[in-house]
């Protein structure tokens, strides 16, 4: 049997990649091959399959006319926070631009989709709603007498034999009692020839199918090299992400480098580590002290340091974010702050936080390190350490 480019088309809505992203060549073949008056999806969802489908009827100007039938809830397996209208909207804006002249949406249950249909005229049925043996019995009784005497049926995940998955229990009930195949790539794909007019060509395809596991190899290839190239864009585009990241921390190490050479830095008193809960606090990295006084000549910056100067400006925007520091009231109650001309929030960073400074009227430094002796022992900033642990455990400030 004569199989068309077509099936070596790119998918063109791919971004919501789902279980049934391996079948999309297959779907491709499906509309070319059945050429379906009337095509009705059960369970729609984010449309890989659907609009797949659509593709294929768009570019070989087909008279089709497709619907997509789903309640669209947000809660099946695989699609994260996504809501339920998230979900249909971005499903109903593809259908919108690209497919509207020949598609509909119908946002209903599957029973509530029956009365829109006449026995016996739909051509092509996939059957992708709830997986458990009693849902798809049901859908496939209820739907049976809606097909027409060229009519196929496809079901989605016929190879799942886990987590309550009945699909394949109902196909080796049926497949014996109609023309069919299955797909064992991408969790299953069966197909069930339900009418007594199917074209002969794809009868020619079942038959060849079932003595020549050239097409299971064919396309199981063709889905796979559709999965793998959404997963190298996911890739690309987490690479280019995290390099964008790490230009901007070189960009800012560049800059600390030229600070620390123009002299504009103090070195740290303290160095403090960062645990999970406030426990767990370790005591200062003695190993991280600089052994030059602050009156020295600048040096170049090994890694370490440069990673700790990253790490305090960190400290300093938690400080700024806080709401609990005032520049002017820390400059007007520190004036020997303001003659050093160092920066009066990676003073108290460094130096004022442990020396008992108020960094604004309300946060007391000196109580907080007094009435938690555990802060004060582990030498840790004790507003940074209400930031991180203290507002959370319902620790005072004054």
């Amino acid at each position: 049997m004569k199989i068309s480019s077509l099936v070596f088309s790119e998918v063109r809505f791919n971004e919501k990649t789902t279980a049934w992203t391996e079948h999309t060549p297959f779907a491709f073949f499906l509309i070319e091959k059945l050429r379906p008056r009337i095509l009705v999806e059960l369970g729609t969802q984010y449309g890989t399959s659907y609009f797949a489908f659509c593709q294929a009827i768009s570019e070989l100007k087909l008279s089709t006319k497709a619907y997509g039938v789903d309640i669209w809830y947000g809660v099946d397996i695989g699609l994260g926070t996504a809501t339920a209208t998230d979900i249909f909207q971005y499903a109903l804006k593809i259908n919108n631009q690209h497919y509207a002249h020949f598609s509909n949406l119908l946002q209903m249950t599957f029973d509530e989709a029956l009365v829109y249909f006449n026995d016996e005229t739909i051509d092509l049925l996939h059957i992708d709603g709830m997986h458990d043996y009693a849902s798809v019995r049901h859908d496939f009784d209820t739907w049976l007498p809606k097909m027409s005497p060229s009519g196929v049926i496809i079901f989605h995940d016929s190879n799942v034999r886990e987590n309550g998955f009945g699909v394949w229990k109902l196909f080796e009930e049926i497949k014996n009692l109609y023309p069919s195949f299955e797909f064992l790539h991408g969790y299953g794909l069966a197909v069930v020839c339900i009418g007594r007019d199917i074209p002969k060509d794809f009868l020619d395809f079942l038959e060849h199918e079932q003595r020549d596991t050239f097409v299971q190899h064919l396309f199981a290839s063709l889905g796979k090299k559709i999965s793998l190239e959404y997963q190298l864009n996911n890739l690309q585009a987490e690479l280019g992400e995290k390099t964008a990241a790490l230009n901007q921390q070189l960009a800012l190490v560049q800059t600390l480098q030229q600070e620390k050479n123009a002299g504009l830095w103090v070195e740290p008193r303290h160095d403090f580590i960062l645990q999970e809960s406030s426990n767990s606090i370790v005591h200062p990295a003695r190993e991280h002290q600089l052994e030059t006084p602050h009156n020295s000549t600048p040096r170049s910056l090994g890694f370490g340091k440069l990673a700790r100067l990253v790490h305090e400006r960190r400290l300093k925007s938690s400080v700024l974010k806080s709401g609990l520091f005032d520049k002017s009231y820390y400059l007007q109650n520190n004036p020997d702050v303001a003659a050093c001309g160092m920066s009066p929030v990676m003073h108290y960073v460094k130096f004022g936080g442990f020396e008992g400074r108020k960094p604004c009227s309300i946060f007391d430094s000196a109580y907080y390190l007094n009435a938690y002796p555990d802060v004060k022992s582990a030498g840790m900033n004790p507003l940074l350490h209400f930031i991180a642990y203290g507002r959370a455990e319902g620790r005072r400030i004054s």
